[in-house]
């Protein structure tokens, strides 16, 4: 007897869409059946018979046959009101649109619930790393002490490329855009946005908490150097664009901050477009998880493997309740890479090493209130001035440290 495909609504053919597709195929047309793909463009040229497509997403969303939406577009208007219908109407959804999923996760989960649709997303956090199904299910009755990790694989190929080759960072940055990691507009990746979405969404499995992007302290790297890079090397250490996501006893800390690792530490031995997060359990201990986290087949895998599991998996969110999200107390340790010492002045920034470097630029190492960075970070966004965090904090009213990753 013939086994009944399960009819899927692919919208999007970009290179996570196409990724998927392609895998679809190859691994899985005996199940599934792609029966139509929605896109907006009917002029570009396309690697598939035109006949597949539909330029109206509309009408694939309301086709009766319709059973399980595959959503992987870019506008995210267009998305929120796919994912939306589709769950309200009780039809199921795998996204791997971490910027929609992170500002209307709460409301998603909502009409989830409601309708019994079910919403599966792991493709949006790490790509390749399951680590979304890891917190949901492995970990979900074990409380989580701290998940930080690389979480954006573009960020991580340019640096690699400034460490490897001492390049700038455009240049880099323009090799990453030919290989299809970074958009024609890189700001997602390398402003920090992007990574800021992701441990959005990692901090509702991982603490329970369902927090506001606009909450994570985020800076990205577009104003670290090539010189900067050739320091830390000098002083035995790699710069890495890193996620942090801690539950203090005052709250919770979510950062995306440009870091300083010792090269001995897992982390800044990842290299190119790998992913890698390290988590620590209360029970557990500390665990290590690597993969690639950019491209069309490692994300569109992670897309396919919800699409087989959709029929008898769902998050459970069992930690799901509202932790606040407290940063007043906590200073964070950081160097301030200077270009105009002259134009800006940091209040509440308590200095304890200062050092004029090679090239003009002053480097100032010292200690900070994360309110009062998060006030400061337009700032120094319109003076192009280079954060390096240490990833050290503390209490602001005691002398004790906490180191900020699982190594110390």
């Amino acid at each position: 007897m013939e086994t009944t495909k399960l009819k899927i609504g692919l919208f999007g053919f970009g290179v996570v869409g196409q990724g998927f597709y392609q895998l679809a195929k190859l691994r899985a047309a005996d199940t599934i059946d792609i029966i139509q793909v929605a896109v907006k463009n009917p002029a570009k040229a396309r690697s598939i018979s035109i006949s597949e497509f539909t330029f109206n997403y509309k009408e694939l969303l309301n086709n009766p046959s319709l059973q399980l939406v595959v959503e992987a577009i870019d506008d995210e208007l267009a998305a929120y009101d796919i994912v939306k219908s589709a769950l309200s109407r009780g039809i199921s959804v795998v996204s791997a649109n971490k910027k929609l999923l992170a500002n209307h996760l709460r409301e998603f989960i909502e009409i989830s619930n409601a309708s019994g649709a079910k919403l599966l997303y792991e493709a949006a956090a790490a790509a390749a790393i399951p680590i979304i199904g890891l917190l949901d299910g492995y970990f979900n009755e074990e409380p989580i002490k701290r998940i930080e990790g690389i979480v954006n694989g573009t960020t991580n190929y340019i640096l690699t490329k400034m460490q490897k080759e001492r390049i700038k960072f455009i240049d880099a940055l323009k090799e990453a855009q030919s290989l299809g990691f970074a958009e024609s507009n890189p700001s997602s990746d390398v402003d920090g946005f992007d990574a800021s979405y992701k441990i959005t969404l990692l901090t509702a499995q991982a603490f329970g908490s369902i927090i506001e992007p606009n909450e994570v302290l985020r800076y990205g790297i577009r104003f670290i150097s090539e010189d900067d890079i050739f320091e830390a090397i000098q002083n035995n250490r790699v710069i890495k664009l890193i996620a942090t996501a801690i539950h203090s006893e005052d709250g919770l800390i979510v950062t995306v901050l440009p870091t300083l690792l010792n090269k001995s530490y897992n982390l800044a031995s990842m290299s190119a477009e790998f992913n890698a997060i390290n988590l620590e359990a209360e029970d557990s201990g500390k665990h290590f998880f690597v993969g690639k986290g950019a491209g069309a087949l490692p994300t569109g895998a992670s897309i396919l493997k919800d699409v087989l599991q959709i029929s008898n998996k769902k998050y459970l969110y069992g930690k799901l309740s509202i932790l606040p999200l407290e940063i007043n107390p906590v200073s964070y340790q950081l160097e301030l890479i200077i270009s105009h010492p002259s134009d800006i002045k940091i209040e509440d920034f308590r200095i304890t090493e200062q050092q004029l470097l090679l090239n003009g630029k002053i480097k100032s190492k010292g200690w900070i209130n994360l309110k009062v960075l998060k006030q400061y970070l337009p700032i120094f966004e319109a003076q192009e001035i280079g954060i390096l965090s240490t990833g050290n904090f503390k209490k602001s009213e005691k002398n004790q440290i906490y180191y900020g990753f699982l190594s110390h």
